[in-house]
């Protein structure tokens, strides 16, 4: 019902995807908060869509997308030793992805480490990438 009286509100869509995964349907929760919070974030809103990338990043353990979206939040509330945890973490789960990897190249580069950078393109798996 509470859906139905206002879905454009963002909360709604978050408890709609909570009461789907409490249902079992993991994966379309996932995507739903995936979606939830790539609109929060092109809206400005970061801290909002940061909660929902990380509700997301657990229904869908298996996928990129949701642990870039939680990188980008957390790099534009300025946390960027924080979101460069993230990616370390998630690279020993999703080792060879070469989303994470261009992440992390590009965090790399917008803290000045350049070097670092370039040391990651010289990685094995980034040839393969």
């Amino acid at each position: 019902r509470f859906v139905a009286a206002g879905p454009e509100d963002p909360r709604h869509g978050g408890r709609r995807a909570e009461a789907r995964g409490g249902e079992g349907e993991t994966p379309r929760a996932g995507a739903e908060l995936l979606q939830l919070a790539d609109s929060l974030f092109a809206a400005g809103r970061a801290p909002e869509a940061g909660k929902a990338y990380r509700r997301a990043v657990e229904l869908l353990a298996d996928r990129d997308e949701p642990i870039v979206g939680l990188v980008r939040c957390l790099a534009e509330q300025g946390r960027h030793d924080e979101a460069l945890a993230v990616l370390d973490k998630a690279e020993r789960a999703h080792s060879g992805s070469a989303l994470l990897l261009g992440e992390r190249v590009l965090r790399y580069e917008i803290a000045g480490r350049g070097r670092d950078a370039i040391e990651l393109l010289k990685l094995p798996y980034a040839k393969q990438s």
